[in-house]
Parts: structure tokens; C-alpha cells; sequence
């Protein structure tokens, strides 16, 4: 009996020692990563954009695993589909959070996503990267402490459009946008700047429509019974795609100038066709373009290239504007964690806060009050000659640039009261 009790009490010990090892060893395994939780859209319309930055982050953490990973660990990543809805993102946030245990957040896309997850990272004391974003009230009135965008915002895009308008004759502007927050906030801005930098010019129309919509032509005669000049436009991907091809075809041929940034999509000018002239008068701000030559960028796209030029999908041949962001913008976050030296989220926050950063495109700064990037603007127009790149009409070689102390969002005190 006693021999019994004393096989059971050794067989207890054992038992428990064994566990203590494995979770002990599961626990120093955890300790041994650094964990980033990204929600994104990796179904529906948004596929492509989604994908593209998935592409990208990989590549990012790729590169810095192969240089030791960071504070000497390594980096792995959890993607989440977010399908473009804020209450999927916070549920599949909190899911990063609490399950898989994430050290820091991400989103990939949207003004409504990035607040969502913000609002999770604050709760949680996560830091939230904003890799799509723009709406300017994520780092104005909706701001907090835990949430970085590395993009630029709606304000920064829309100036460098209208200072790049102002040396054109357009003055007479005809808005129409998506019908939610976003759309509706891009053109305020617009109408805003436009005022400050273009004083005679006039909005001669203005309209909303529903995403993904199927027919623009009602849109395209108010357009042209306005008798504007130019339009301004923040819809995107097969939004942006039929307004201009219907623009065109019912009589408002090129170089009638659309002013976006986000119409020069892969699907548009492979529509319109080799040497086709209706390509020109698309004109696109953007923060990141593949064909900006700095010796960081070329490399980066020739890997990309390198990788994905035997795609079937155009898309893919070269970075997108996503996809050329998120890369640098992460690379810029492995720096900021390198620099503060540690993993505590309080002590990372203090380090970003203020930081310089060579990118792959140049200098760049994260803005201490309001933790918006500041960068420069790149100005694209569309152009109907060949190029080196596709097999259809793209963009001219030469591109605009708009320093950010032209293009930024002030930091004013009514923006976010945190600045000054």
C-alpha cells in the first residue's frame, strides 16, 4: 500500500514537472518572437489592395529576419481578414490581442478600419500601425497615444493636387466622390484649399455616389451640362475605373483633366488600350510611386519585379502605391523598435515620437503631436506614350514633387489638442 502511494506521489511529481518544462518552454518559444497582428482586406473588391500590402509586409520582415530579426528576435505575422467592416475588424483585432498574442497591430486599408482598430489598440495599450487610413480625423479629433499612420493624409494628397491644379488653367471643378465619411470629408478639404490656393476658381457641381456602382452616366451629364473644366475625384478601384471610361466616352475626351489619387489603376489603362490618348489628363497625387529613382527604391522594385514579373495580373508586375507604403512604412517601425531597444509599448511610443528616418524614397518624419508621417507629395500624370514598364499606357517618367512643408496638415490646436 504504501509502495502504492509512493509510485502515485512520484508519478504526480514527474507528471507535474513535465508540464512545468512544456509551458515553460512554450513560454520562452513565445519570448523568442516578436508577434504582428495585421487586419486587411483579403476578400471582396479590396482583394488586390490587400494582398499587395500582405505582399509587401512579407518582404519587409523577410529582409529584417535575414539581418538577425529584431532585438535579436524573430518577427512572424498573423493576417485577418477584416472584410472592410469596422465591426470585423474589432473582433478580429481583439482576437490578435487576446489568442494570438500580438505585440503590435496593423491595418491595411480605410478610414473607418483604422479608426476601429485604433480604438482596440488604445483599450488594450496596443501600438496600431495605419498603413491605409487617410481620413484626417484619425490623427485630429480621433487620435490617441497608441496610433502611428504611416501614409499620408487626405489634406496632404489634396494639396499637392490643387498646387500642382494652380499652375494649370482649370477653375471651373466639378466634385464627385463616394457617397460616405471619406467622401464627404476629401471634398471639404478640397473646397478648403482650393479657396486658400486657387481663389478664382468654382465648384460648379458637386455628387456622391454608392461604392462599387454600376452606372456613372447620370453622373457624366451633370458634369458636362456644368461646363466644367476639370474633376475632382477621390473614388477608387472599379469606381474610378467606369467614371473615367464613361467620361470619355460620352464626350469629355482627353486631355479633360481628372484630378485624383486613385485612378491610375492597372484595370483603366489596360481598358483604354495601347497608344490610346484618352489615357491623358488623368492626373494622381500619391506618397509613394514606383518610378521615383532613388537607389533604395530601385532596389526594392527591382526585388519586387524580380519576384512577381511573371504574373498573369498586371497588378502584380510592379509595388503598387499600397504596397511601396507599407514596405517602407514597416521598415520604419523595425528602426523605431530597434532604437528604443526594447519591446515595452510605452518606451517604443517615446522613441517614434519625433523620429527621422531615411526610407527608401528619402527623409521622412513622424510628427510628435499628432503621430502623422510627414513626407514629401508626388504629383503622377497619366501619359499615352510608351513606357518601360507595361504594354499599355501609364505614366510619364517625369513626376512633381511637392516638399511637406507645402503639402502637410498643420498641426494646429483645433486639429488635435494635443498640438500646439
Amino acid at each position: 500500500m504504501k509502495s502504492n502511494l509512493v509510485s502515485r506521489i512520484t508519478m504526480m511529481i514527474v507528471a507535474f514537472l513535465c508540464l512545468f518544462t512544456y509551458v515553460g518552454s512554450a513560454e520562452a518559444k513565445t519570448n523568442d518572437v516578436i508577434k504582428i497582428g495585421i487586419c486587411g482586406p483579403f476578400s471582396g473588391f479590396l482583394l488586390n489592395f490587400g494582398e499587395q500590402q500582405k505582399a509587401a509586409l512579407d518582404m519587409a520582415i523577410e529582409e529584417q529576419n535575414a539581418k538577425g530579426g529584431l532585438l535579436g528576435k524573430k518577427i512572424v505575422v498573423f493576417y485577418e481578414d477584416d472584410e472592410y467592416r469596422p465591426e470585423v475588424a474589432i473582433r478580429k483585432a481583439k482576437k490578435l490581442i487576446l489568442e494570438d498574442k500580438v505585440h503590435i497591430l496593423g491595418s491595411f486599408l480605410g478610414t473607418h478600419i483604422a479608426s476601429a482598430l485604433n480604438q482596440v489598440g488604445a483599450k488594450y495599450k496596443k501600438i496600431v500601425i495605419n498603413n491605409g487610413g487617410m481620413g484626417d480625423i484619425i490623427q485630429g479629433k480621433l487620435f490617441n497615444r497608441y496610433a502611428f499612420r504611416l501614409r499620408y493624409n487626405a489634406h496632404a494628397m489634396i494639396t499637392g493636387l490643387i498646387l500642382y491644379m494652380k499652375e494649370t488653367k482649370v477653375r471651373k471643378i466639378y466634385i464627385i466622390s463616394p457617397d460616405y465619411v471619406y467622401g464627404h470629408d476629401t471634398a471639404k478639404t478640397f473646397k478648403t484649399q482650393l479657396e486658400k490656393y486657387i481663389p478664382d476658381a468654382t465648384i460648379v457641381g458637386e455628387d456622391y455616389h454608392p461604392l462599387r456602382n454600376k452606372e456613372f452616366g447620370p453622373y457624366v451629364s451633370k458634369i458636362i451640362a456644368s461646363k466644367a473644366d476639370g474633376v475632382f475625384t477621390v473614388s477608387y478601384g472599379s469606381d474610378s475605373r467606369l467614371l473615367i471610361k464613361t467620361a470619355r466616352e460620352m464626350g469629355l475626351k482627353a486631355p479633360f483633366p481628372f484630378f485624383t489619387y486613385a485612378a491610375l489603376n492597372i484595370g483603366l489603362m489596360r481598358e483604354m488600350g495601347e497608344g490610346n490618348e484618352q489615357v491623358n489628363g488623368i492626373v494622381q497625387a500619391a506618397d509613394y510611386a514606383f518610378t521615383v529613382n532613388t537607389p533604395g527604391n530601385k532596389a526594392f522594385v527591382k526585388k519586387w519585379n524580380d519576384k512577381f514579373k511573371h504574373e498573369k495580373d498586371a497588378n502584380w508586375w510592379w509595388p503598387g502605391l499600397s504596397g511601396g507604403m507599407c514596405y517602407a512604412g514597416w521598415q520604419m517601425v523595425f528602426a523605431a523598435i530597434e532604437k528604443a531597444g526594447t519591446l515595452d509599448t510605452e518606451k517604443i511610443i517615446d522613441t517614434f515620437e519625433g523620429m527621422w528616418f531615411k526610407s527608401i524614397l528619402g527623409w521622412w518624419a513622424m510628427r510628435k503631436c499628432d503621430h502623422q508621417l510627414i513626407l514629401p507629395i508626388f504629383v503622377l500624370q497619366a501619359s499615352s506614350q510608351s513606357n518601360p514598364w507595361y504594354p499599355f499606357p501609364w505614366v510619364a517618367p517625369e513626376y512633381r514633387v511637392f516638399p511637406a512643408s507645402e503639402a502637410a496638415l498643420p498641426p494646429t490646436h483645433k486639429y488635435n489638442k494635443r498640438c500646439p
